[in-house]
């Protein structure tokens, strides 16, 4: 699967980030982590608290790119 990251905010390190959109094969996902729990969409399968579908697993296996990340 084809993963385009559009940006990031938080740590590039394993639990550091607070949110993330990407496309995947043309279908847009998104993850946001609050202090409680991590929400995992996809605007082709839906949310749930975990990479569910095989849109939100590929971008869980693709490392952040630090050039997309938003700073403010």
């Amino acid at each position: 699967m084809t993963v385009l990251i559009i940006g990031w905010s938080g740590r590039p390190t394993p639990g550091g980030g607070r949110s993330a959109v990407a496309a995947v094969d043309g279908v847009r996902v998104r993850v946001r982590r609050s202090l409680y729990k991590v929400r995992w969409l996809c605007d082709d399968h839906g949310a749930e608290n975990y990479p569910h579908c095989p849109h939100l697993r590929a971008l869980a296996d693709e490392p952040a790119d630090p050039t997309k990340r938003n700073h403010s």
